[in-house]
Order: structure tokens, then C-alpha cells, then sequence
């Protein structure tokens, strides 16, 4: 027990003041020193990659005509507009032809017409439009938080009925450790046809160009034609299909080859597997440091006399108002680099501007030694704020940072929720104006937060899937014992302050993190001017 007071001291330390105001003109001024450990470990999450999915096919693109022309998937290649300037005009071959082709699939068919050919012209494919292509899989997840600094807070008595605050804490360290296991991933849904229809359209375009009819055709419609080929079959063209000829219908077991699907930072991979992904998207570490967000608040009495003023046996009643302002550090906007400093960066703040409102009662108990009990209530609520997208891979749906960034935006619109946070313990002193012993429960509720981007399907994930949710329930239990020598007829030196040590550990833990600490702290009264 000693050795792990040594190693761990705190989790709020401020909160632990014994009085909820001070008296008018006086300053009381608490400094704690940090250090919290915490793990969560989430099981059986859910995760897809339909961003790659829409490279097989995309429902999310068609035109008003609701014909899904999209040049980058496997669905209608052939509505790919041709480049006229390097295409033979089919009019002169016949009075039949009335015009130029605009599309691939439009060339390919008066070719065909004309010559009697039977090259596949690369229409639509026979699938389920109303369908998306799914690419499923599973991870656990594992966290642990390790965090040490300084914490203060400064109280000042506007009158005997009205403290004033600010408080704020500024870590050292700041750590998210964190390991992902058993990761899988499933075969792309319903491609089976897409994928054969491409393997056997490939065959008949090279088998053609090979041969002796090709050979005998005028040098402009064998330049279309090849240029025809070079636009879906030549790995450096925007509307290259040739990654499917290798993914089949399972790109991440089959190992990803292709470019268009490997972070830029990874291009000079040959092959990329699922371990090596996540590798790269998480870090064993991610480490912050900083000050934290600042809150200012107003505590007033509303009925009562404070304790500080009498001896009385009576109630006593608070209103509580808070403002917490961001001024912790988020992560910052994605950067392509070797190792991109977003993936290694911790939210210390969560970036929004909230207020709180809340009540407090205070009971004084008819029993020989001094002691009370008390009782709070606050609801937290916040404002919306607008953060830089967190690039990753389990949540993005892609493989490649930037297709992700694309999709969702390089920002998005956060709401933390509601929160309410209840608040109930008592004290007694055990001697007279010198030691004390306070023992408390505190329970917290938050709804479900709230992400607004670019992609529903990102902002649905971040709120809620498999055995997650950003609801959260908690409770915690704490018990303190304070040295006090802050009343001037028994303080010993000339300086009032009172001393504390406590220990506090989660009792109820769900969709946060569970965490043991023992923490300490200083606080100190001045007269003002």
C-alpha cells in the first residue's frame, strides 16, 4: 500500500475542498499534483471497409436518371466519356452511324455493329442497384490512460454569499496506450459477377488486340482500341480496374497491391496485409501534453447560512454555474507524412464550449463530533464545435487516409451530449479543527454524442456500433483524510492550509474507462485587499 501511494497520487483533487464557499474578500487557492491510471478494453467492434466497397460498386452516385454512371467503379466502365480528340469518327463508315460516340459503351457498340464483332462494350452489369457492397469485420480493443501534472484552483469570496472560481490542470504527460487483437475481415458481398464479367472482358479485349483482325483494322480504330484498353487496364490510368484482378472479391487477405488503395506514406510497399494497416494507423503510444480546458464558475447561496459562519445545527443550499472554456489540445489536421503526427496525438480536451447548472445541499448533523452531510446535482451541456477528422482505419471505411478524409471531410460538427452528474458524501471531524475524514459517492450519466460530417455511415459509427456507444454511465467512490490548519485558534504557524489524502476507485464502469487512484493535495487561504 505504501509503494502504490508513492507511485499514484490523484484524480480530482480540487473537488475535495471541505467548504463549497469562502468568506467575503478571501482567497483560497488549491494546487494538487497528478497521476491516474485507467483501462477499457472493448471486445467484438464492428468495422467495414465500404469505401472499398464503392470501388466495386458505388450506390451512392448516379445521375438523374438514377443510372449509377460512376468512371471508378466496376458497374458501367463503359460510361466513361471518350477523348474524342484521339478517336476515330465512325461517321464516314456508314450513313447508319449518325454521330460521334460520346461514351466508351457507345463506340464499342457501333464497332461492333459495323465490323460484326462481339467485344464486350462494358454496359451495366446485372447487380442489385439498391444494394451496397459490404466488406465486414471485427477487433478488440484495448486501452490503458496514464496522465500526470498539476492541477489548481482558485477560489475568491465576491461577497459571503457569492465564490467565484477557476481552476485548470496542466499535464505533463498525457498517454494512450493501446493495442488492437484479433482483427479479421470478410469478402466483399455480391461482386462474384462484377468480378468475372471484368476477368472475361480483359481476355476478349487482349485476345482481339493480338490478333490478325486486329492487325487489318485502319490505324485510328486500332489506336481507340488500345486507347480503350489502356484506360481500364494500365495500372497508372485514373480508371484502372486491374486491382481486381488481384483482390478478387477479398482485398485485405488477398494483400493490397495496388496504390489506389495503399497510404501514400506506404506506397513503397509492395504488398500491404491487415497487421501491417494497423500498424500503421495505431501506434502502440499516443502521447499529449498541456494545459487542459479552463472552467469558471459561480457557487451562491441560496439559503442558509454557510458553514463557515455558524455552529448551528441547519440546512444550507448552493446554486452552482459553470463555464468550461476548450483550451486543451485536439488533434490536429491530418498530414501526410512517414509517420503522421495525428496518428500519435490525444484529445486532452474534447474541443467544445459547455456550461453547467447544478444545486448543492449542505445538513449538519446533531452528533458530538462536527459533521455534515452534502448533496449535489449538475447538468452539463455543450455548444457544438467543429474538429479536425481523426483519419483511421477501423472507422473511415477505406485503407488510404486521403480516400477517407474525401469521404467524411477534413472536418466535422461534435456535440458531447448531456451530462449529469450527481454528487453525495458526508464528513465528520474526529478532533476538533485538525483532522478530519470525508467519504463520497459520485454517479455520471452522459447521452449519446453527436457527429455531423460528410458521411452518415462515419457519423453513425462514431456514436454507436457493436458493443460501443458514446453513452456512458460511471460511478466512483472516494474516501479522504484532511489535516486541517486553517482555524486561526488552533493553526499552528502563520499560514493557514489544509492537507489531504484520499483514495478513489471506480464502482461502475460503462463505455469509459475503469481506474484506481490515490491522490493529495494543498490548499491555502489569503485575505484579500
Amino acid at each position: 500500500m505504501i509503494s502504490l501511494l508513492i507511485y499514484v497520487i490523484l484524480l480530482f483533487p480540487l473537488v475535495s475542498q471541505i467548504l463549497p464557499t469562502v468568506p467575503k474578500n478571501v482567497f483560497r487557492i488549491s494546487i494538487g499534483t497528478i497521476h491516474s491510471e485507467g483501462s477499457w478494453n472493448i471486445e467484438n467492434q464492428n468495422f467495414d471497409m465500404n469505401g472499398i466497397g464503392r470501388r466495386y460498386f458505388n450506390n451512392g452516385v448516379n445521375s438523374e436518371k438514377n443510372d449509377f454512371h460512376y468512371n471508378y467503379d466496376l458497374y458501367h466502365l463503359g460510361s466513361t466519356q471518350i477523348d474524342t480528340f484521339n478517336t476515330f469518327d465512325l461517321n464516314y463508315l456508314g450513313s447508319y452511324i449518325l454521330d460521334t460516340a460520346h461514351t466508351v459503351e457507345d463506340w464499342l457498340i457501333k464497332f461492333n455493329t459495323y465490323y460484326g464483332n462481339n467485344l464486350p462494350t462494358l454496359g451495366e452489369e446485372g447487380i442489385d442497384t439498391n444494394k451496397s457492397v459490404f466488406i465486414n469485420g471485427l477487433f478488440n480493443e484495448a486501452r490503458e490512460k496514464i496522465f500526470f501534472g498539476k492541477q489548481i484552483k482558485i477560489d475568491y469570496g465576491m461577497s459571503d454569499e457569492i465564490t467565484i472560481s477557476l481552476s485548470s490542470s496542466f499535464y505533463e504527460k498525457y498517454l494512450i496506450n493501446q493495442s488492437f487483437s484479433n482483427y479479421s475481415i470478410g469478402k466483399a458481398s455480391s461482386v462474384e459477377s462484377l468480378i468475372e464479367y471484368h476477368v472475361h472482358a480483359k481476355t476478349e479485349f487482349k485476345n482481339f488486340i493480338n490478333s490478325n483482325n486486329f492487325d487489318n483494322l485502319h490505324r485510328d480504330i486500332r489506336s481507340t482500341l488500345n486507347m480503350i484498353y489502356d484506360y481500364y487496364y494500365r495500372n497508372d490510368s485514373p480508371y484502372s480496374v486491374n486491382w481486381v484482378f488481384h483482390s478478387l472479391d477479398d482485398p485485405l487477405n488477398n494483400l493490397i497491391v495496388d496504390d489506389g488503395f495503399k497510404p501514400f506514406e506506404l506506397n513503397e510497399v509492395d504488398s500491404l496485409s491487415l497487421d501491417s494497416l494497423v500498424a500503421f494507423y495505431y501506434p502502440r503510444e499516443k502521447i499529449s501534453s498541456g494545459i487542459d480546458d479552463i472552467t469558471i464558475a459561480a457557487t451562491v447561496l441560496l439559503n442558509g447560512e454557510p458553514a463557515w459562519k455558524t455552529r448551528k445545527n441547519g440546512n444550507t443550499f448552493y446554486g452552482i454555474f459553470k463555464l468550461i472554456i476548450p483550451f486543451g489540445s485536439t488533434i490536429s489536421p491530418f498530414i501526410s507524412e512517414k509517420k503522421p503526427k495525428q496518428f500519435s496525438e490525444v484529445n486532452i480536451s474534447n474541443g467544445t464550449l459547455r456550461g453547467a447548472v447544478g444545486l448543492m445541499g449542505d445538513w449538519k448533523l446533531k452528533y458530538k463530533k462536527q459533521s455534515r452531510l452534502f448533496l449535489s446535482t449538475e447538468v452539463q451541456f455543450g455548444a457544438d464545435a467543429i474538429l479536425n477528422t481523426p483519419a483511421q482505419l477501423f472507422s473511415g471505411g477505406h485503407t488510404r487516409p486521403d480516400s477517407i478524409l474525401k469521404h467524411i471531410g477534413n472536418t466535422y460538427k461534435y456535440n458531447q451530449g448531456t451530462k449529469l452528474i450527481v454528487k453525495t458524501g458526508g464528513e465528520v471531524e474526529f478532533r476538533k479543527n485538525r483532522f478530519l475524514m470525508r467519504c463520497n459517492l459520485n454517479y455520471t450519466t452522459k447521452s449519446k454524442e453527436k457527429y455531423l460530417s460528410k458521411s452518415n455511415d462515419w457519423d453513425n459509427w462514431m456514436e454507436s456500433h457493436k458493443n460501443y456507444t458514446s453513452e456512458l454511465e460511471f460511478a466512483d467512490m472516494a474516501s479522504e483524510f484532511w489535516i486541517l490548519n486553517s482555524v486561526s485558534s488552533n493553526r499552528i504557524g502563520p499560514i493557514s492550509f489544509d492537507i489531504y489524502i484520499g483514495l478513489n476507485k471506480s464502482l461502475i464502469s460503462s463505455n469509459t474507462y475503469k481506474y484506481f487512484n490515490l491522490y493529495s493535495g494543498l490548499t491555502t487561504y489569503f485575505q484579500g485587499w
